[in-house]
């Protein structure tokens, strides 16, 4: 029984913890991709599913105003929806930190709790 209780401790603490952290590193290197956040920056005044009307030549200020007016229209909108998924993926990526910092010290400290349960079922029941 100590054999057992020796080497769920060693397995729980060692391999069983790189695997823990290697499972939350994916999971927030996923919410990272999943979001593009960096690629959003960069694109952040690039019109909407790049939507955009072509000047037309020759002077014809009505037509270049309209068209700057659409154009405008277009980079505001994409601008919105950028900062908006920007912001759902910094959401995203804070609660799955707080998440995973909340599973990492939960994993901690299960041996220890579970042996503090034992403990307390064993003494009540003798």
């Amino acid at each position: 029984m100590l054999h057992f209780i020796y080497s769920y401790t060693y397995w729980h603490y060692t391999s069983a913890i790189k695997s823990v952290l290697l499972h939350i590193r994916n999971i927030l290197s996923f919410m990272w991709r999943f979001f593009a956040i960096p690629g959003l920056i960069r694109t952040l005044f690039s019109p909407w599913q790049r939507l955009q009307e072509s000047y037309v030549s020759g002077f014809n200020i009505k037509e270049k105003l309209a068209t700057l007016l659409v154009n405008t229209i277009m980079r505001l909108v994409g601008a919105v929806v950028r900062l908006t998924m920007i912001l759902f993926g910094i959401v995203g990526l804070i609660i799955a930190g707080l998440l995973s910092m909340t599973l990492f010290l939960s994993w901690l400290a299960m041996p220890v709790i579970i042996g503090i349960l034992l403990v307390l079922i064993f003494s009540t029941l003798l």
